[in-house]
């Protein structure tokens, strides 16, 4: 690559892109305008194809005069990114008044999923210390997308945005900021253009473990399972001692109703972070899954001693649902709503619950709550199956057919060979009294899923049905 010094175009008085392509016979230019506003420097570039006239990236950014001096290599990190260059990337630096901010922004966000207003705090703190760093800012944005998918608040993520603005017009090609950008574009359900950020950051850090955790996760947002598969195994061999990985290759595997390699992934994360709560609740649920009710307890119960979540509650519940304990599983849903009224899962589990209780009226209240909250989720994220087939189920229960049949296709249309959404069309065309379409939708069904129909409260006479035991003969770890 050549790079034509702005003497000789000022020389051969070239004022538009066109003239540069014409005269010098450059490919490309960086077609930039500075304005003043204030005190500060508002400045705009786009980088453009000269061949075709198209610009391939734009960039803005305002500065300050304590980050003026940070424009240059912003203008380099938007051309290196433009053209796809691969050369070293000078690495983020933040300086040592802001290290302690930062370093604890960094510690909160890791910790846990629920500590983002103090990540927030510390990170904020940071950007002033250190106006410089793009790192404040990334953290920001992080910390913003979480905060957003606990609260679903919108605001928050119109925050990250703007994080994610002043980061990038400081330094647009840092792996951190683009992690972040990744990060932000996923929660938008663009999923194509997350990966290339995340991919682009793994040019640069061929090794950078959590890349590949994040290639992996959208991997599998985009139906690509032996893609997600592959880059979770990498991301294990390259650091086998984090449970990153293998946390990450559980959930995929939970999700597609491998619970026997689930359940294995999830116990090798709790050996390496014996600490974290979260995957003692994941086993748990595997384990459930699996029919192994004491072991699922167990788990769940230690997960409750090292922190009580709404997610181990809700499991909990299912526990005691699937041993047809509905009254001790409303109690449990009710502890974990009570944490978090926002979870349409455990809502619908309650409605469950109530209805075989005969509690209808309860059970009609909680289906309409998780009905408005799982078309939030929907809304934030149209892209998502396994919401949508729990809007196709409650539907179906509150008696609208014809939501129920346009959903469920939906999901299932979405989320191909998901087999959470299986289960959910399973439910719903069986709730609508369609059991052909429930026994077809079984017709390539794992094992472990057939499992988990055999054992479940609503589908007692589905489960004597001879098609589903057909279906269970053809595999013979499908029976309970």
């Amino acid at each position: 690559m050549v790079v034509i010094p702005p003497s000789e175009i000022l020389d051969r008085h070239i004022h538009t892109p066109a003239q540069a392509r014409g005269v010098l016979h450059a490919t490309h230019a960086l077609q930039t305008s500075v304005k003043r506003e204030g005190d500060d420097l508002v400045a705009q570039g786009t980088v453009i194809d000269l061949s075709t006239q198209t610009p391939l990236r734009e960039f803005a950014g305002r500065y300050s005069p304590t980050t003026i001096g940070t424009m240059p290599a912003a203008f380099a990190g938007a051309v290196s990114m433009a053209l796809r260059l691969r050369g070293p990337v000078i690495p983020d630096t933040v300086s040592s008044a802001a290290t302690p901010a930062y370093d604890r922004g960094l510690y909160l966000l890791r910790r846990d999923h629920r500590s983002f207003d103090e990540a927030i705090a510390s990170f904020e703190q940071a950007a002033q210390l250190d106006p410089r760093s793009p790192l404040p800012l990334a953290g920001l944005v992080e910390a913003n997308v979480m905060k957003f998918e606990v609260m679903h608040q919108e605001s928050r993520l119109d925050d990250a945005r703007r994080s994610l603005r002043a980061a990038e017009s400081l330094s647009p090609d840092s792996p951190r900021v683009r992690m972040a950008a990744g990060l932000l574009k996923e929660t938008a359900s663009q999923y194509e253009q997350a990966l290339e950020d995340y991919l682009s950051v793994q040019d640069h850090e061929p090794r950078n473990v959590d890349t590949l955790l994040r290639i992996a996760g959208v991997y599998d947002k985009l139906h690509m399972t032996s893609q997600a598969v592959e880059a979770y195994q990498k991301a294990i061999e390259l650091d086998p001692d984090y449970y990153g990985g293998y946390h990450g290759l559980g959930v995929l595997y939970y999700y597609h109703s491998n619970y026997p390699e689930a359940a294995r992934q999830f116990q090798k994360s709790i050996e390496r972070a014996p600490g974290l709560f979260d995957d003692y609740t994941n086993l748990g649920a595997a384990l459930d899954e699996l029919g192994q009710d004491t072991e699922a307890e167990n788990a769940l119960l230690t997960s409750l001693k090292l922190r009580e979540t709404p997610r181990a509650l809700n499991n909990m519940g299912a526990v005691r649902a699937y041993q047809k304990k509905d009254v001790e599983a409303i109690a449990y849903y009710k502890r974990a709503l009570a944490l978090d009224p926002s979870n349409y899962i455990c809502l619908e589990n309650l409605a469950d619950s109530n209805r075989r209780l005969g509690r209808v009226r309860d059970a009609n209240a909680a289906y309409r709550q998780a009905m408005d909250l799982a078309m939030a989720t929907l809304k934030e994220n149209p892209r998502l199956g396994y919401p949508r087939g729990y809007v196709a189920y409650i539907a179906a229960r509150l008696g609208d057919r014809k939501r129920a049949e346009d959903e469920i296709a939906q999901a299932l249309q979405l989320s191909p060979g998901e087999t959470k959404v299986i289960r959910s069309a399973v439910l719903t065309y069986e709730a609508l009294g369609q059991r052909d379409r429930a026994i077809q939708v079984l017709d390539s069904a794992p094992p472990d899923l057939l499992r988990e129909l055999d054992r479940h409260a609503d589908l007692a006479d589905f489960s004597r049905d001879s098609r589903f035991r057909q279906l269970v003969a053809k595999n013979p770890n499908g029976g309970k």
